[in-house]
């Protein structure tokens, strides 16, 4: 998933990663580069298993963009919760 990063308006982030962690049991989130210890955290007793670097376009698509293409660092997160069966 791609939930609104949490550093435009602290906490954007947070009701994506609790309904996925309800909905499934292994999920992939993109967050800011720099996020692993919020997110580690913030999941509990849920896991992060695996950690990719990227760098990601963003278009200008809110009044808030500053540029046509703005190249942002992020990680992409797979978090495992085991709570669920399936």
């Amino acid at each position: 998933m791609n939930p609104p990063f949490g550093a435009q308006c602290k906490g954007n982030d947070r009701p994506f990663l609790k309904k996925a962690l309800e909905i499934a049991d292994t999920v992939y989130s993109i967050h800011n580069k720099g996020s692993r210890s919020f997110i580690e955290k913030y999941i509990r007793p849920a896991i992060v298993t695996d950690t990719y670097s990227a760098s990601f376009s963003i278009k200008r698509t809110f009044k808030f963009h500053k540029k046509d293409v703005e190249q942002i660092e992020v990680e992409v997160y797979r978090i495992k919760s085991g709570s669920h069966s399936n």
